[in-house]
């Protein structure tokens, strides 16, 4: 998102759309990416998963940045970042 519309590549606009049966569904808990350590401190967890976090909110943001109108077409449900998105 953040080369679309500024590298002459004539884009004026971006669809968003979703595959299958809902525009997003949220976040696939069992993806081992999604996976905290192993603790029995709470807060040692969580405090883990900060990053992925962040790093999710920076590819939002880059898409609230982009310099083309993006528009997302929802169908379906749409839940956890998806929302954010849309």
């Amino acid at each position: 998102f953040s080369r679309i519309g500024r590298l002459g590549d004539g884009c004026r606009v971006v669809l968003l759309l979703g595959a299958g049966e809902s525009f997003c569904s949220g976040i696939d808990i069992m993806d081992p990416v999604f996976q905290m350590p192993p603790s029995d401190d709470v807060a040692r967890r969580a405090i883990s998963f900060k990053p992925k976090i962040l790093e999710m909110q920076r590819c939002l943001t880059e898409i609230e940045k982009c310099p083309v109108p993006v528009i997302c077409a929802m169908h379906g449900f749409c839940v956890g970042a998806g929302i954010d998105m849309s």
